[in-house]
């Protein structure tokens, strides 16, 4: 087993923590997707404090070492962090706790708070319109390179090649594609910010940012978190609450057919409405705000409708 240590100069985004967290990114290489069968040969995390990261692997020389690399993983493991990952949720989360299930190592995982970023990213999709939500698509996104030249999948026949025959430019294969994983998802963080950016609308001295849209039995909820005071407003059928900086949208709509095949949920806009405008790719009247299709929400409009009533309020 080989711990390798380094310090780097990093300084992510992570304002979406709160001001006495700090974050531990996480990322493992494994010799396949059976969490049950194949073994896990690195585990790497990242640390981020206020004028330091520290990168730390802990590398199996052999499948064998899988029990070295847990255990000094769980005698180093800080679980006051918020645990940050690509996708950990589902796999590198899971895969740890069962593979030190395997040995009767106590996972802490559970303990730490976590932020999945992929999921994160999933939940917005609408705004980002990528082709897919892979980490490397994100990092091209963002303009971010890399050294490394292989996927995980491709790396399995390289660790398996080594661990038959040790060589130095394998293993620097296999710790570098860890490092950059770790390196690039912190930079990732950069898109929570564009996120949260395009997802705040501003009136006044105020902000809306919006953390959820959905359609439940054809009204339209909209929550999120504000700098606005408290404030209750009923009107038309249309409601608006904030609590401790927590706002909460709510707009019942109507339903009918968009076309032979599709339904539609919709509002009519009337005077107090009369300034929104359709900001889909859909086509329906002026007096029409389309709000979803055949129950999909069109963002862009749901955007549009909290906007417009705000400026009713504000």
């Amino acid at each position: 087993m080989k711990i390798i240590k380094e310090n780097l100069s990093l300084k992510p985004y992570l304002n979406f923590l709160d001001s006495d967290e700090k974050a531990l990114f996480l990322d493992i290489e494994t010799t396949g997707l059976n969490r049950r069968f194949n073994t896990i040969y690195i585990i790497g995390i990242l640390e981020i404090d206020s004028d330091e990261a520290t990168l730390t692997q802990y590398f199996a020389l052999k499948p064998s070492q899988e029990k070295n690399i847990l255990d000094a993983f769980y005698k180093q493991l800080d679980t006051d962090r918020v645990l940050i990952t690509y996708n950990g949720r589902f796999f590198d989360i899971p895969f740890i706790e069962s593979r030190a299930k395997k040995y009767g190592i106590e996972s802490k995982l559970s303990q730490m708070k976590e932020f999945d970023l992929l999921r994160f990213i999933k939940k917005q999709a609408f705004l980002l319109k990528s082709k897919d939500n892979k980490q490397k698509t994100w990092e091209r996104y963002l303009g971010i390179s890399r050294k490394d030249k292989y996927t995980g999948g491709e790396l399995i026949k390289v660790y398996n090649d080594y661990t038959k025959v040790p060589d130095l430019l394998k293993e620097r294969d296999l710790l570098l594609h860890n490092r950059e994983d770790l390196i690039n998802l912190s930079r990732l963080t950069e898109i929570v910010k564009r996120i949260n950016t395009m997802n705040t609308i501003k009136k006044s001295q105020y902000d809306f940012l919006i953390n959820t849209i959905e359609l439940n039995k054809d009204t339209i909820i909209i929550e999120g978190n504000t700098n606005k005071a408290d404030f209750i407003s009923y009107d038309k059928g249309l409601s608006f609450e904030i609590e401790n900086g927590k706002f909460l949208f709510k707009s019942p709509t109507m339903k009918d057919k968009y076309d032979k095949i599709r339904s539609c949920n919709f509002l009519n806009l009337d005077d107090e409405f009369a300034n929104a405008t359709n900001q889909s790719e859909y086509h329906c009247p002026d007096d029409i705000l389309l709000l979803a299709i055949n129950n999909s929400l069109i963002h862009e409009n749901c955007y549009e409708l909290l906007d417009k009533y705000l400026d009713r309020l504000i």
